[in-house]
């Protein structure tokens, strides 16, 4: 983050700006005066001069040159100087001109003069971005031959160039030598892993002809994956080209002939940017065997072979389809309808049913209310009923602030009213569990430890709900329809994790019958910022379609084009309540809540109404097993938060 404030001078009269006056034994400069660029048709001399007259700058940052033998204080102490105001700014501008006058000089390249300045910056300026922009302008738009050269040394020295400038070298390499020479110089850069992804840069940014045994050389990065560089990129540029279709068809012809699961990842998404229609066997052939393997990823290189469009594909996925069930025929079935729509008269005709058997056929399934939006966007009924059949009714619970509410009511925030002689609940925990250290709490608030170095923290009142509210909403039938549940958590307690998310210290009571209460004010240990104002709650409900990125949603293996129907039918939908009790509910990541055989008792939202505030305007999830749901243990409740 820059620092921002009067030049650096004008600010203290009379003295040194404290950074600049901890800076004179480091080779930055404290100031960049402003330079004003001539207009486009000033005379060549003029714009020549101003540009000798701008890189005539020291470095604008470090490099390992510079920072070799420097202690950690004056590597951060330059770095805070070079971006405190208005210095950063300066050397911006210094930087846009730069840039700018480098791209007019370069169209005057066949002038001594101006080829002999761009050179000399691009082999010896000490500032690797001014070096960068000047080398890029001669890349791209054109330049002297020894301008080119200049910028080609970089590649010989791979370890001491960042990433965009030895990129730059590179693609100087290209313009200025011969296919053959180029491919002699970079490919052995591409065989290494720490220095491919800059070939690649580079060659995917070339414009020109390109040596055949870098398409070879690429194959090696053509999966990707996890901190390694992807040539995909570079070859979907040339995908026209035989040598190149063929490549991709022996690589993905080597993955149908493996054994086990397939991979997955980048590499189908790329392959459908590329389209090979030679790859169609091998892929029918990897959609068969993760199908049968049960795997749901095999809908990506389903959708791979839809988009080929390829009439082709017709016959053999009718013939794979015969052999699957479940959410794989689905799929593949999905794929069929999707290519007889997409090729014209490739439908096959239903044979006429037997004069026997003609009274006995079944009509064609009508979709449900629910499920025709989908059908409507493209989705087959079949595939459209499984999504409705995953929708759950969601209890939306609307604060509104209240002074005094009415003993047992349903409401969020204020004091709780429990059964008389209720304890007020606690957590047993050790200081590792706390977010915050014991000594950033308010004095007071957390107690000393015990003998056994426990504390015994009070947890916050978040919510009670009066269940006789909620039943007639409840259409799943899943809450009891009378009776109280009280919800209470502490969010910097942080007991583990579940999945992703901060599983939180919390507690649910519930009381079968609705019994005599009393308020109960918290203990002088709950400070301010665990106290939440009362809220009283209107209460509605909604049953809308699932979110596409629930987990369960991901398991039905719909297929690219069933996944985009879904995600346009659902475009309008709402994004779920801030607070509400059952159905559905997206976290960080877009994890699904709950999880499977689970229902969400309550999610708390952070909001203005009744004070809450969660991490970053995140949510808390009171979770509990649908099997103890079902016999009323609470117990079995959990609390986690989006982080």
């Amino acid at each position: 983050m820059r620092s921002t404030g009067a030049p650096i001078d004008a600010a203290y009269p009379g003295m040194m700006h404290p950074v600049a006056a901890q800076t004179r034994d480091l080779p930055f400069p404290t100031d960049v005066p402003t330079l004003e660029a001539p207009p486009d048709d000033a005379p060549l001399a003029a714009q020549l001069a101003l540009f000798v007259k701008a890189v005539d700058v020291g470095p604008l940052g470090w490099t390992d040159a510079l920072a070799a033998g420097r202690s950690k204080s004056d590597i951060e102490r330059g770095e805070e100087l070079l971006n405190t105001e208005p210095l950063w700014e300066q050397v911006q501008d210094r930087l846009t001109l730069i840039d700018d006058l480098a791209k007019r000089l370069v169209t005057h390249a066949d002038n001594p003069a101006v080829a002999a300045a761009l050179t000399r910056v691009i082999k010896e300026h000490p500032c690797n971005e001014i070096t960068r922009l000047v080398g890029e302008a001669v890349v791209t738009q054109g330049a002297p031959a020894a301008a080119l050269l200049a910028a080609a040394r970089w590649i010989g020295e791979p370890a001491k160039y960042g990433h965009h400038r030895w990129t730059t070298g590179a693609r100087a390499v290209l313009r200025s030598a011969t296919p053959a020479a180029a491919s002699d110089t970079l490919a052995p850069h591409l065989a290494k892993k720490e220095y491919a992804s800059r070939v690649l840069d580079a060659l995917r940014q070339h414009d020109g002809e390109i040596d055949p045994r870098f398409f070879e050389a690429a194959r090696r990065w053509v999966h990707g994956g996890p901190g390694l560089p992807r040539s995909t990129d570079f070859l979907a540029k040339h995908a026209t080209r035989p040598e190149v279709q063929a490549l991709l068809v022996r690589e993905i012809e080597k993955i149908a002939a493996a054994k086990g699961e397939p991979e997955t990842g980048y590499f189908y998404q790329d392959l459908r940017q590329i389209k090979v229609p030679g790859a169609l066997p091998a892929l029918v052939k990897i959609v068969a065997r993760s199908a049968k393997l049960g795997d749901w990823h095999f809908t990506v290189p389903l959708s791979a072979i839809e988009d080929l469009a390829d009439p082709a594909a017709l016959p053999q996925l009718r013939a794979l389809v015969a052999t699957l069930k479940g959410k794989a025929k689905s799929a593949v079935a999905a794929a069929i309808a999707g290519l007889e729509k997409t090729i014209p008269g490739a439908a096959v005709a239903e044979p006429p049913p037997k004069k026997a058997t003609a009274a006995k056929a079944k009509p064609a399934r009508a979709a449900s209310p629910a499920a025709r939006p989908l059908v409507e966007a493209g989705l087959a009924v079949e595939r459209a009923e499984k999504i409705v059949a995953l929708a759950r009714t969601r209890i939306d619970l609307a604060p509104k602030k209240i002074g005094k509410p009415p003993v047992g009511t349903t409401r969020f925030g204020g004091e709780p009213d429990l059964p008389a002689k209720t304890a007020w609940p606690h957590v047993d925990c050790t200081e590792k569990d706390l977010v915050l250290k014991v000594s950033e709490y308010p004095k007071g608030t957390i107690p000393a430890p015990d003998k056994k170095g426990k504390l015994h923290v009070p947890l916050a009142f978040l919510a009670q709900l009066d269940l006789d509210d909620l039943a007639p909403h409840d259409t799943d039938a899943l809450l009891p329809k009378t009776g109280m549940l009280w919800f209470f958590a502490r969010p910097e307690v942080v007991l583990g994790e579940k999945r992703e998310l901060q599983r939180i210290a919390s507690l649910v009571l519930y009381a079968k019958k609705k019994p005599k209460l009393v308020r109960i004010s918290p203990p002088a240990t709950l400070g301010a910022q665990q106290r939440f104002d009362a809220a009283t709650v209107k209460i509605t409900h909604v049953r809308p379609l699932p979110s596409p990125n629930l987990e369960s949603i991901r398991k039905l293996a719909l297929i690219e084009s069933e996944s985009e129907a879904y995600e346009a039918a659902t475009s309008n939908a709402d994004d779920g309540a801030t607070h509400a009790s059952l159905g559905w509910a997206i976290a960080t990541y877009y994890l699904g809540i709950p999880e499977a055989k689970e229902q969400l008792l309550l999610r708390v939202g952070s909001d203005a109404v009744s004070g809450f505030s969660f991490g970053d305007n995140a949510s808390i999830f009171f979770c509990v097993p649908t099997a103890a749901l079902a016999k009323r243990d609470f117990t079995k409740a959990y609390c986690v938060m989006d982080e």
